[in-house]
C-alpha cells in the first residue's frame, strides 16, 4: 500500500524522498537515484543512467568501507 501511495503522490507532481538499501525498490519507484557514501553523493541520475554507468541492467550494492573515489569508480 505504501508503494501505491508513493506512486499516487508522484503522479500529482509531488517530490518524494525515499531512503532504501533495496535497489529494486528504488528502481521501481524513483525517477532519480542518488548513491550516498559517508555523507557525500557519489553518483546520481535516472535508474537507466545509473545502470548504464555500471554496464549492466541490474545493479547490486553492498555496504563496504570505501573511499568516495572508490565508490564513484564502482559505478562509473
Amino acid at each position: 500500500m505504501l508503494w501505491e501511495q508513493i506512486r499516487v503522490l508522484a503522479a500529482r507532481g509531488k517530490s518524494i524522498i525515499i531512503t532504501t538499501h533495496y535497489l529494486a525498490e528504488a528502481d521501481a519507484l524513483a525517477d532519480r537515484i542518488a548513491f550516498i557514501a559517508r555523507g557525500s553523493i557519489v553518483a546520481d541520475g535516472t535508474p537507466a543512467e545509473i545502470k548504464a554507468r555500471a554496464g549492466t541492467r541490474e545493479l547490486e550494492a553492498a555496504y563496504l568501507a570505501l573511499t568516495k573515489l572508490e565508490a564513484l569508480e564502482a559505478v562509473s
